[in-house]
């Protein structure tokens, strides 16, 4: 199969890529789990709810940035192509002509 038949198949998920144990990233998952947990423990229910919402909130903030942060690179990478194989500067003569 080709990449784009991965692609169009739905074979090819960056999302489901894990992450490195102890790593930066799963210290940080760490500290953040811990911390909920214990401010789930410490309040009282109408501010549990509150915090829920607050980290339900965050998590969507969170997925949109990573959404829009991997279409910005793509496009990025495009621009990078099309610059790579149109723009022929006159200066210098290209080695593959």
């Amino acid at each position: 199969m080709t990449f784009l038949d991965d692609l169009y198949y739905g074979n090819i998920k960056p999302v489901d890529n894990g992450f490195v144990k102890n790593s930066e990233f799963d210290k940080a998952l760490k500290v953040f789990c811990d911390c909920e947990t214990e401010l789930c423990k410490a309040i009282d229910k109408d501010a549990d709810e509150a915090l829920t919402r607050l980290i339900n909130s965050h998590n969507e903030l969170l997925a949109t940035t990573g959404l829009e942060n991997f279409k910005i690179g793509f496009r990025l990478g495009v621009k990078m192509m099309c610059d790579a194989f149109i723009d022929k500067s006159d200066k210098f003569k290209d080695v593959t002509d």
